[in-house]
């Protein structure tokens, strides 16, 4: 199945390609799509194909400037709203190392590290539609 891209940067996209199929048992990218109205941080909506369906994600990029306790905490209660059954909070993936947080090389225009992590789409309570993370 050919990626589809409605990034206008191959060398984006490439990064998101590989960021979620290395670190991520979700299978192949087969779509990404920039979620606008981020104040912060970058989200894309990315959809991984695995056992011939594609399941989509919420996949978000931090801004490098964002303390790494910051980002713990947020999943930290997104996790314990979900373990209490509030399902209209995001559901962090676990990368294969169990980790939640993955780190990227930073964008030209920053210096320090860049965090991203992938959230399901369960934030909109469908399961065929990805929501903001």
């Amino acid at each position: 199945m050919k990626l589809q891209s409605e990034l206008n940067d191959e060398r984006l996209t490439e990064t998101i390609r590989r960021l979620m199929e290395e670190n991520y048992d979700l299978g192949k990218l087969t779509r990404v799509k920039e979620i606008t109205g981020g104040y912060c941080n970058k989200s894309y909506a990315v959809w991984m194909s695995a056992d011939d369906h594609a399941h989509p994600y919420s996949l978000r990029l931090y801004n490098p400037n964002v303390i790494e306790n910051e980002v713990l905490f947020e999943h930290a209660l997104l996790n314990h709203l979900r373990s209490n059954e509030f399902t209209l909070a995001a559901a962090i993936v676990p990368c294969r190392n169990k980790a939640r947080v993955v780190y990227t090389p930073p964008p030209e225009n920053h210096r320090g590290k860049k965090r991203c992590g992938p959230y399901s789409s369960s934030l909109t309570g469908k399961t065929n539609t990805p929501g903001p993370p």
